[in-house]
């Protein structure tokens, strides 16, 4: 997709990739023998500084991706400038860029239909921004709890991942997988 319609991207907006790395051969693996299809290694989410106003290093109006995944000096987080194996953010267009120069690997985009950015009908112009505000509230709460998180190295939280049936509740509201 090297002519991406950047001008139609927003917010919340879901790109996914078909990586080309043994870590994404593993879970295009998994993900065939466990769910019957492996073609997506990993997904990321569009945000701007509109949706966090935290984050350093950025541009207003520019699309990122907040995502999970071994970065390289080519594309680091945005944030710490370094590359990160584990939740951070980057620069989109970059991103598309880098994963298109490779044969072997795809993007997607996802458009999201039923956007939390846009009115209802229904909506008061103060109940659109009371909402609005709260949703930012709490990206933003996520964002700082889970920023530059490492990945869980720990065998037994892999296994629980392709069998949720060994979750103990209360461990799972502590438990992401992208």
């Amino acid at each position: 997709m090297e002519n991406y319609p950047y001008d139609q991207i927003r917010p919340f907006d879901v790109i996914m990739y078909k990586g080309s790395s043994v870590f994404s051969g593993l879970i295009s693996l998994v993900e065939k023998i466990f769910i019957g299809n492996g073609e997506w290694t990993h997904i990321g989410l569009v945000v701007t500084t509109e949706l966090l106003p935290g984050m350093s290093n950025v541009h207003k109006g520019k699309l990122y991706v907040y995502e999970s995944l071994l970065s390289h000096d080519d594309n680091p987080d945005i944030e710490s400038g370094n590359p990160n194996f584990g939740v951070q953010i980057r620069d989109l267009a970059k991103s598309v860029k880098l994963s298109n120069a490779d044969p072997e690997q795809r993007v997607a985009w996802c458009k999201l239909l039923n956007n939390p950015l846009d009115k209802k009908d229904t909506e008061t112009d103060d109940e659109y921004k009371d909402r609005i505000n709260t949703m930012k509230t709490k990206l933003a709460d996520f964002y700082n709890k889970n920023k530059s998180t490492s990945y869980d190295y720990n065998p037994l939280s892999l296994i629980k991942i392709v069998f949720p049936c060994l979750w103990n509740p209360v461990d799972q509201d502590a438990m992401y997988f992208c």
